[in-house]
């Protein structure tokens, strides 16, 4: 029993490792600007490209993730380690005044 139990998390590592290499530099740019509450014509303004393109890059990044929504994207790249939601350690503009 313990062997399968090391077999499935074998086969977790291997998927999480294949999906992580699956992604594009792109798609992580465009599940990052999801993340952050873009809307697609949002994320087609700042990448410089068509609002077709991010559906597509979208549509691409869900079939990689297995999930449905760009929600339950973003979701589930923070579970792979793919995101992190965290603000980085800089100070505000509060503690600059």
């Amino acid at each position: 029993m313990l062997e399968r139990a090391d077999d499935r998390i074998r086969l977790i590592d291997a998927l999480v490792s294949a999906a992580v290499e699956a992604l594009t530099e792109r798609e992580t740019e465009v599940l990052r600007l999801v993340a952050a509450g873009c809307r697609n014509q949002d994320i087609a303004r700042e990448l410089d490209v068509s609002i077709k393109t991010v559906e597509f890059h979208l549509s691409n990044i869900r079939g990689k993730l297995g999930v449905r929504s760009r929600t339950e994207a973003v979701v589930r790249a923070c579970q792979m380690g793919l995101l992190d939601l965290l603000p980085s350690a800089s100070p505000s503009r509060d503690a600059r005044a």
